[in-house]
């Protein structure tokens, strides 16, 4: 079966009210064709259409919002978009970054008031990143994600915040709002 069957299949056993609330929260990053589908009539196919890194549509923030960007760099591209919605959600411009490459590329780019920084990037490190950060960008706050907490891979980095993976929306909230509000 196909991912966009298989969507479809999941779509359909979806309660209204259920449906209704994704569509809402969701419209932006999927997109939603109708296909016809015979004597049964028409079905909606939704799938995921946006290449979160380049899409620049956003989510409209809250009242009261804060304001600033933050760049999320992580090689996990679930992380990336979970990061991305709830900061918008929160009134936040949120640029994202799978490599450091791409990093370095955002912070010349624009001013990022907070980086939230994977200490894994694939073969990339996180750690000599934030000290590439520091050097370069000494007013950006870095919060590091990591599964590895409690373990020396932080190599003596003394960043604004750690967020352990995995991590509630709360937290991931509150640490944007503490270090870059």
């Amino acid at each position: 079966m196909r991912d966009d069957e298989t969507a479809a299949s999941v779509w359909a056993a979806t309660s209204r009210a259920a449906r209704a609330a994704t569509v809402r929260l969701a419209a932006l990053h999927f997109s939603f064709s109708m296909v016809k589908t015979g004597r049964e009539g028409n079905e909606f196919r939704p799938s995921f259409s946006a290449d979160s890194a380049t899409d620049s549509r956003r989510i409209a923030p809250s009242v009261n919002a804060p304001s600033g960007t933050v760049l999320v760099v992580d090689d996990d591209a679930s992380i990336r978009f979970l990061c991305r919605v709830n900061l918008e959600l929160d009134g936040w411009e949120v640029r994202e970054a799978e490599s450091v490459a791409q990093a370095r590329e955002a912070l010349a780019a624009e001013t990022v008031r907070a980086v939230l920084l994977d200490l894994h990037l694939g073969d990339e490190s996180g750690v000599t990143f934030f000290e590439e950060i520091r050097r370069d960008h000494p007013d950006v706050r870095v919060a590091l994600l990591t599964g590895t907490v409690d373990t020396p891979t932080l190599d003596g980095a003394t960043p604004e915040a750690v967020i352990p993976k995995p991590f509630t929306l709360d937290e991931l909230l509150e640490t944007v709002r503490a270090i870059a509000g």
